[in-house]
């Protein structure tokens, strides 16, 4: 809502409306930090619950050397796991930042 009073009571409604938009705003505000912390937090279980099948793969891989499916699904390993490192770390200065600048 955007106006410009012309007496006190419109003032006052004014500001009573900025107040309400300002709370509605904030709320919104700890709800997707709220959701960032969560995010962070299924990063960090997801990488535990998968260390076994990375573990497999990157031993299978050295099992079979020059086996081309073994080093595709190793290729594929490896850029998924490159990729989830940089979300992890993209999530967690997000979270970082967000936390720091709530107070």
């Amino acid at each position: 809502m955007s106006f410009v009073p012309e007496n006190f009571l419109m003032a006052e409604r004014a500001l009573d409306q900025i107040s309400v938009d300002a709370t509605a705003f904030f709320t919104n505000s700890d709800r997707a930090i709220e959701q960032i912390v969560a995010a962070a937090a299924s990063l960090a279980g997801m990488a535990a619950a998968w260390s076994a099948a990375v573990a497999f793969i990157d031993a299978q891989a050295v099992a079979n050397p020059g086996n081309t499916e073994w080093d595709a699904l190793l290729a594929r390993k490896d850029k998924l796991t490159s990729d989830f490192i940089v979300m992890r770390n993209l999530v967690q200065s997000v979270r970082d930042a967000a936390i720091a600048a709530r107070g």
